[in-house]
């Protein structure tokens, strides 16, 4: 347990994040907001973030889509950065493993859901209205 990234929850209880995705062929990174999800079982990307993401396919697949139903998806190792802002620099975690999605109305980029969480410390304060992620 090194560094921890914290924030507030949104009016929904879900802590939104920055993160940070690398571009394809380049040696730079995009910011996309990413929502941390404890009750989602894996991580979900939307689809349209993957054309500018460098990735590596890792297999067909199905996810359950957060707002309902199973869809076919791609499934992506993608890397991600996590604490650009620190003045260490960000933290990466490689291979990340990532289900491709459309859904028009997730708000956000990224979903993180427990097969990431599962590594790391996470703390959820619903009294203080507020999150913890250690890594």
């Amino acid at each position: 347990m090194n560094r921890g990234i914290s924030g507030q929850l949104d009016d929904t209880g879900f802590g939104i994040v920055d993160a940070m995705l690398p571009n394809i062929g380049k040696d730079s990174w995009f910011r996309v907001k990413a929502m941390i999800d404890t009750g989602a079982s894996r991580c979900l990307i939307q689809e349209s973030l993957t054309i500018t993401t460098e990735k590596v396919f890792f297999q067909e697949s199905v996810a359950i889509n957060p707002v309902g139903g199973i869809v076919p998806t791609k499934e992506y190792l993608i890397d991600l950065m996590l604490d650009e802002k620190n003045e260490r620099g960000g933290i990466v975690i490689p291979n990340v493993r990532f289900c491709a999605i459309n859904e028009p109305s997730l708000q956000v980029g990224l979903l993180i859901g427990a097969e990431f969480l599962k590594n790391f410390d996470f703390v959820y304060n619903g009294t203080k209205n507020s999150f913890s992620l250690y890594l």
